[in-house]
């Protein structure tokens, strides 16, 4: 009985009515980070702490010892520096922050834009309430987020990434090539297929769409799922095995996949796009809408140059933009 003692007399008199905590790692809150240095530094440039908690910028950013010191840095005017930056402490910006190459930062918070030059890192996180644009060959290890957009151009790394608008690698400028006309098709005609309900089809094993075909209605796939160039499927997909998504083909829902997902480019999915392994996104893939946004998460992610997203993504392991 010894061990139940502490659960017995907890239970009947309440001591502990503070929540459990939530770990950095997996809260979903885009300003948790944010909030307690916003706060902070919002109270002492208005004068109301005494503590000497903060640090304020002061001169041109090339003469500023960036690393000389532990407590957090607090910046009223723009930045702006053709050289690198590398800072060890939290910085606080009132305005925009430009940095050079061979930037490295800590933590950041912004209420203009950051901008960092080729072959930067944050080592834990950023926010701006303007855009993030990150130059080639950069890292995030942790986290970004931005009330309006994020740019990551080619060889960056990251893991987590939430804006309205993230753009992973150069946008392609050219249109893909549209199909007029689709054919109309059934899920249900499918081979090994089995009607669950009126919107729903279960295919047993393999399962191929084929190109420039619209299927109506979701569907689950136990094996492999190839969807054909071109093919809309006006529904949710769910897939035990690998799922390739062919050129310019688009899910108006979700795709669920237990392995790898591919989506070729110019390949659309309204979202959540979730794979338990890898996500491969091709140039000019649109993952969510901006007035829709979702979420992309996998172990890993690789993204060719050109793909959009609107919402959050999370390579649990690693994510990369590809740049040949």
């Amino acid at each position: 009985m010894l061990p139940f003692i502490p659960a017995v007399s907890e239970w009947r008199e309440p001591k502990d009515h503070s929540p459990l905590p939530i770990s950095r790692q997996y809260a979903n809150e885009i300003d948790y980070f944010t909030r307690q240095l916003r706060n902070d530094a919002l109270a002492d440039i208005a004068g109301a702490r005494t503590d000497g908690k903060f640090d304020y910028l002061n001169g041109p950013p090339e003469q500023m010892n960036w690393m000389d010191g532990t407590r957090p840095l607090i910046g009223l005017e723009v930045i702006q520096s053709t050289a690198g930056i590398r800072c060890n402490r939290s910085l606080y910006l009132h305005a925009d922050l430009d940095c050079g190459d061979n930037s490295s930062l800590t933590s950041v918070l912004s209420h203009g834009t950051i901008r960092l030059g080729s072959n930067g890192e944050i080592l834990e996180w950023g926010h701006a309430d303007g855009s993030i644009t990150l130059g080639t060959g950069c890292v995030a290890l942790r986290r970004l987020s931005s009330e309006v957009s994020i740019e990551l151009a080619g060889r960056c790394c990251f893991e987590r990434l939430s804006a309205p608008t993230i753009r992973l690698g150069k946008t392609n400028s050219a249109a893909p090539k549209k199909l007029v006309s689709h054919m109309s098709a059934k899920l249900n005609d499918l081979p090994g297929a089995i009607r669950r309900t009126d919107t729903l089809t279960l295919v047993k094993g393999d399962c191929r769409l084929a190109d420039g075909h619209h299927y109506t209605g979701s569907l689950i796939v136990t094996g492999n799922l190839t969807i054909g160039h071109h093919t809309i499927v006006d529904g949710n997909v769910k897939v035990r095995n690998a799922v390739q998504v062919g050129r310019s083909a688009c899910i108006t829902g979700s795709l669920i996949c237990e392995n790898r997902i591919d989506l070729r480019d110019n390949a659309s999915v309204a979202g959540p796009l979730i794979s338990e392994t890898d996500i491969v996104l091709g140039s000019g893939t649109t993952v969510g809408r901006i007035d829709a946004p979702t979420t992309i998460s996998s172990d890993n992610l690789v993204a060719k140059s050109g793909a959009i997203a609107h919402g959050a993504i999370w390579a649990r392991k690693v994510g990369v933009v590809w740049e040949p």
